[in-house]
């Protein structure tokens, strides 16, 4: 099996039976960016976006891709392209990089640089159900990963009560003691 690596562009070649109608409309026969991956012992399990709409997404496992090759694209993906094969297309998207991903029970949050080159000049934060559909986005642009990940935490689960905060005061202040 091919290791796809974040920001590659893959071929969805097939979808199990048990996908959803919707699903299969919408990413069979398309080109999806690799978000992240997951290795298990049964196989690599990979968070995918559409290339050409990023807020559709979906978790597949690896025998359900493919590289890019003289495949020919879906209708809506040679329009976005403006393309009609695959093989055509740049193996890599440059923009996306995950910096941090923080899975939850509820789904995940990631904070992901949309900005080109390698510094953190632009972040956002998105939070995705466990069937990798987008659920909430950050509209404004961070500058700092960290603020962008607090603000997706704050956003999807809430504040801290007011015990839990007295909770945690607690141990810092037992800790500090003993440290004296």
């Amino acid at each position: 099996m091919t290791m796809y690596q974040v920001g590659q562009r893959a071929f969805v070649k097939h979808l199990h039976h048990q996908h959803s109608i919707d699903k299969k409309q919408t990413f069979l026969g398309r080109v999806v960016i690799v978000v992240s991956s997951n290795t298990y012992k049964a196989g690599t399990r990979y968070f995918l976006r559409l290339a050409a709409s990023p807020n559709r997404t979906i978790f597949l496992n690896e025998q359900y891709l493919e590289a890019l090759d003289d495949q020919p694209l879906h209708i809506s993906d040679a329009h976005y392209f403006d393309v009609d094969s695959a093989n055509d297309l740049n193996n890599f998207e440059p923009q996306l990089k995950v910096i941090h991903s923080i899975p939850l029970h509820l789904g995940k949050v990631e904070a992901i640089e949309i900005d080109k080159g390698e510094d953190f000049k632009s972040c956002e934060w998105r939070y995705l159900d466990d069937e990798g559909i987008l659920v909430y986005q950050s509209k404004n642009q961070y500058g700092n990963p960290m603020a962008a990940i607090r603000d997706g935490l704050v956003t999807v689960i809430g504040l801290p009560n007011e015990f839990r905060m007295r909770e945690i005061e607690r141990v810092r202040d037992k800790i500090t003691t003993h440290f004296r």
